[in-house]
């Protein structure tokens, strides 16, 4: 039905351009008209185009928590980290663990840049060298990077955290 009614105000469009640059003869302004009539249904068409398409869920800005369990030393530990972004485009990172019956906390903070669902966090000091730049995805209220899970971490992993809520993720 929309396609119909589409083609009917292209039809309808193409008809007039027609009758005015019939009555107007060789008019410079005629060339300005059209280019005109031609750019309204061009936009006419580039609006239902959109309004077809699924529109994407917002990033939001907040509190992103998840957890992250590996198998270390002969016993279990569990890492709980979020990340919480800023309006300002700062983050800070937050872990603790649990390692031979001591806790251990570490923080992070930097900006952040949004591009699409590429999220790219620049940390002012790096938990560990191989963080200087950490780039994931922001999508569907989850954040996908892959960094180093805390300071005592001997390589990245990818883990995972879901906006509002503390999700586990990656066991190992």
């Amino acid at each position: 039905m929309k396609k119909n009614r589409y083609n009917a105000l292209l039809l309808g469009a193409i008809l007039a351009m027609s009758v005015s640059m019939s009555a107007c003869g060789n008019n410079a302004n005629t060339n300005s008209n059209t280019d005109t009539e031609i750019s309204a249904i061009q936009n006419a068409g580039n609006i239902q185009q959109n309004s077809n398409q699924e529109t994407e869920v917002a990033f939001k800005t907040g509190v992103y928590s998840g957890t992250y369990t590996k198998e270390a030393m002969g016993s279990e530990i569990v890492y709980k980290y979020s990340f919480d972004l800023k309006e300002d485009n700062t983050y800070t990172y937050q872990v603790a663990f649990d390692m031979s019956g001591k806790e251990y906390t570490n923080e992070e903070i930097g900006t952040y840049t949004v591009e699409g669902t590429l999220l790219t966090l620049t940390p002012e000091t790096p938990l560990k060298d191989l963080d200087a730049s950490i780039t994931g995805k922001i999508q569907d209220g989850k954040i996908t990077v892959t960094r180093c899970v805390s300071s005592f971490a001997s390589a990245q992993q990818e883990i995972e955290a879901v906006f509002g809520a503390e999700h586990s993720t990656n066991a190992e």
